[in-house]
């Protein structure tokens, strides 16, 4: 499963968080951010994009309404990754 890091920029402040795909998408919703399109559109949207420079970055800037919404992939380790002596069974 994939992890991300994001942050929110906009006129209520800057909040950042961490998890998986569906943890984003309820931030995105959850944040009631104006716009046109939905929590799960802007996503999908942003992830498609791919991570140049180790980010995804989605601007929104219409009727003065501005936000930016910056996500980077969270490395997650695996068994591969993972050295023998912290591999708990």
């Amino acid at each position: 499963m994939s992890s991300f890091s994001w942050t929110l920029t906009s006129r209520a402040g800057t909040r950042s968080a961490k998890g998986d795909f569906d943890a984003l998408t309820r931030f995105v919703g959850d944040a009631d951010l104006p716009g046109v399109l939905a929590a799960d559109w802007i996503v999908d949207l942003l992830l498609a994009d791919g991570f140049e420079n180790g980010e995804a970055a989605h601007h929104h800037d219409v009727g003065g309404e501005s936000w930016t919404l910056l996500v980077r992939p969270f490395p997650t380790a695996t068994a591969i990754d993972t050295p023998a002596s912290e591999i708990r069974s």
